[in-house]
């Protein structure tokens, strides 16, 4: 078991930034000062918010919208080129770092020039998702338009800028790149959210609608990206980075090459995740190491992941790829593969291709394709040796679901195996014993004594008092004012043990099997699924049985937050746990439902997180209370390079989503022990805990999550 502590920091938080086990376990007491948080989109001394109307007609820097806002341009940069700095009177030219520009309603025809770290751009529909549907609900009335007059419609023009916010804009480029990170430059840690980007269709969109020369530690989430005949995000080229960024909960579609492009030269752990590819060209092409791909839908007419030159050790999991000609591709047209660890393609449903569900170029052995638990689109597998989707030699596919994903039984292509037959044994005939006559015997009368019994005492119980109802439900009360929401009720007290269910005890014997979900008697004669929370050992029981939703995984089913084990429910988890040379790594991927209150303080509590299994812990680690920084749009961040060398929590990122659920990833390093085919991972915020029980498989260097048991 890894315990790990990450010991308070002498530096502050800075208050309102945003978004597989082995070996013998160790104590690791870790002390060193924390560096400052990479994302610092927070306000410096001197943070001021500027609003920006075609209607402005007040004193910078403003107090709101219509003749309340103090300026008519975020920038208008003149002049045909990039690089032209913001016109005087702009908002732009006005801000320093850690301002925040609200840009009201209406259409900005100029080009946007920012050369400020730490400066966020709100539209009027900021916070208000554009992705991942086709047509986003809520959007196209009331936006804050930029129309680009030349070139690309926002460009960072600053070697270095780090902490550009950009969220709520309708964004219409043409046939240039809507955000632009100048080729020449390295930028890294931004937000890019919510945004409508509508690109022209003329070839010069061939940029990317999104063009990045680095992407590094940046999230681009919620966004709806169409039109161009170029890519929808690009990064082909740059300089090497050093933190993987993410892709989520976007919609890309419309005509062009295709949607992603990543180079060789990104850092591992590259996460695309809840997108929604669609239209022309391919999905996904990137050359990177260790990409995590997830929970997306391709509908696209070409090929939906297309790996080369460096794309080893990706996770591709929980994926729809449906029509167009390829599914997965491992192909040598860049050049020469490095080889790596090797692509792990399962519980995907890949059908409809018109060439392979995967095709692998390389040699068989090289650099093989682990694509087993997928669904084919046939229950007999893919072809060969079955009717679905085609493969090449080079990808392993048994054994294959035999039903679409998730709930597809992963048995396709295993022998079935042969009963042994059960031996009869023949009974041995027991011979009649010969009966012996018993003697009569003459006995003398004795006078028998008169014995007087001991009558045996009768139990007696202590009365007692617990809550019904309330907050405090199932706890010693003394008074109706100690279980608010409920009342003291008081009886004869309960004798754990006996096989009576006593007043005060849901189930009696302890160890017995009780409950909808057959969960057994606890030593205090309750259990969870009794609707009593026994704190600290349950977060939650509402007395009923729950689980996430097949059909949507990221939503627990009728909104039910409480789990089967009575903590809080995580959904949608890929969680993995891998050894390294060093230290082991448990990345744990959810969406955590909360409580009834709607809220998790990651700020204010300690956050621990852990594996488990029956035989006990299996990895642990935490971050005391304070150190998790407060982001102002309602999420949390932490980071800590030093636990990649000393252990512990590397990082944690939770982000509230439009939902009221709180996406959470975090990665962390120690060692782990005896891990195994059924596993919980624990996230404990406080005394609140949420967990989810899986069945897990054991891949190469590591164990991945693989399904929730109920």
């Amino acid at each position: 078991m890894l315990t790990t502590s990450n010991p308070a920091s002498s530096r502050a938080p800075s208050g309102s930034a945003r978004r597989r086990w082995r070996r013998l376990p160790f104590v690791a007491a870790v002390s060193f000062m924390l560096p400052a948080a990479t994302l610092v989109f927070a306000p410096g001394a001197r943070a001021a918010t500027l609003y920006v109307d075609l209607a402005a007609a007040s004193a910078p820097p403003g107090t709101g919208c219509g003749a309340s806002a103090a300026y008519t341009q975020i920038c208008a940069a003149p002049g045909p080129g990039i690089g032209t700095p913001c016109a005087a009177g702009s908002a732009l030219a006005a801000a320093s770092p850690g301002d925040t520009i609200e840009v009201c309603a209406g259409t900005y025809n100029e080009n946007i020039e920012i050369s400020l770290s730490n400066v966020t751009l709100r539209g009027a529909m900021a916070g208000v998702p554009a992705g991942p549907a086709a047509v986003p609900p809520g959007r196209g009335v009331g936006e804050s338009i930029i129309v680009a007059l030349t070139t690309s419609a926002i460009h960072l023009s600053v070697s270095g800028l780090t902490g550009v916010v950009i969220d709520g804009f309708t964004i219409q480029s043409g046939n240039n790149p809507a955000i632009h990170d100048n080729p020449n430059f390295a930028s890294t840690s931004h937000l890019w959210v919510n945004n409508i980007i509508q690109a022209g269709a003329g070839c010069a969109g061939a940029l990317g609608a999104i063009n990045l020369n680095r992407f590094s530690d940046t999230r681009i989430l919620n966004n709806n990206i169409t039109g161009g005949c170029g890519w929808r995000i690009q990064n082909q080229a740059g300089v090497a980075t050093s933190l993987p960024s993410f892709i989520e909960d976007n919609y890309l579609g419309g005509a062009g090459s295709g949607r992603i492009i990543l180079g060789a030269s990104h850092a591992p752990g590259n996460v695309i995740r809840g997108n929604l590819f669609d239209g022309a060209g391919s999905g996904i092409i990137a050359g990177c190491p260790g990409l995590v791909i997830t929970d997306n839908t391709f509908q696209v007419a070409g090929t939906s992941i297309y790996f080369h030159s460096k794309a080893t050790g990706a996770t591709i999991t929980g994926n729809q790829m449906t029509g167009g000609t390829n599914g997965v591709r491992q192909r040598l047209d860049f050049g020469p593969y490095t080889l790596g660890p090797t692509n792990e393609v399962h519980y995907n449903n890949i059908t409809a291709h018109t060439n392979f569900g995967a095709e692998n170029q390389l040699p068989p052995g090289d650099q093989d394709i682990d694509a087993t638990c997928n669904w084919w689109g046939s229950a007999d597998g893919p072809m060969p040796p079955g009717s679905g989707d085609k493969v090449t030699a080079g990808v392993q596919v048994v054994p294959w679901l035999v039903a679409p994903a998730p709930g597809g039984a992963c048995i396709g292509g295993l022998p079935t195996p042969t009963p042994t037959p059960t031996e009869t044994a023949t009974p041995t005939e027991t011979p009649t014993p010969t009966e012996t006559p018993t003697p009569t015997v003459t006995a003398t009368a004795t006078a028998t004594p008169t014995v007087t019994q001991t009558p045996t005492p009768t139990p007696t119980s202590t009365p007692v008092c617990i809550c019904i109802q309330g907050a405090n439900a199932g706890t010693i009360c003394a008074a109706d004012s100690e279980c608010p929401g409920g009342s003291c009720v008081c009886g004869s007290g309960p004798t754990c043990g006996n096989d009576v269910v006593d007043f005060g005890e849901t189930c009696d014997p302890p160890g017995s099997v009780v409950g909808p979900n057959g969960n057994a008697c606890q030593p205090d004669c309750t259990y969870c699924g009794d609707g009593i929370i026994q704190t600290p050992r349950e977060s939650c029981d509402d007395g009923n049985s729950a689980q996430c939703d097949p059909v949507h995984p990221q939503k627990p089913v009728q909104g039910d937050s409480c789990n089967n084990q009575c903590a809080g429910l995580i959904c949608k988890d890929p969680s993995t746990l891998k050894v390294a040379s060093g230290l082991d790594i448990f990345k744990a991927h959810g969406i955590l439902i909360p409580m009834s209150d709607g809220e998790i303080d990651f700020h204010g509590n300690e956050v621990t997180i852990g594996l488990s299994a029956e035989q006990g812990s299996i990895f642990t680690t935490s971050v005391p209370a304070g150190l998790i920084e407060a982001r102002s749009n309602g999420g949390f961040k932490y980071r800590n390079p030093l636990a990649r060398e000393s252990g512990g929590v590397y990082k944690l990122v939770a982000t509230r989503t439009h939902g009221g659920t709180y996406k959470v990833t975090v990665t962390s390093y120690g060692e782990a022990n005896q891990p195994g085919p059924v596993m919980v991972t624990h996230i404990r915020v406080g005394d609140v805990e949420w967990n989810v029980r899986a069945t897990w498989k054991q891949r190469g260097s590591g164990w991945k999550f693989v399904n929730p048991i109920p």
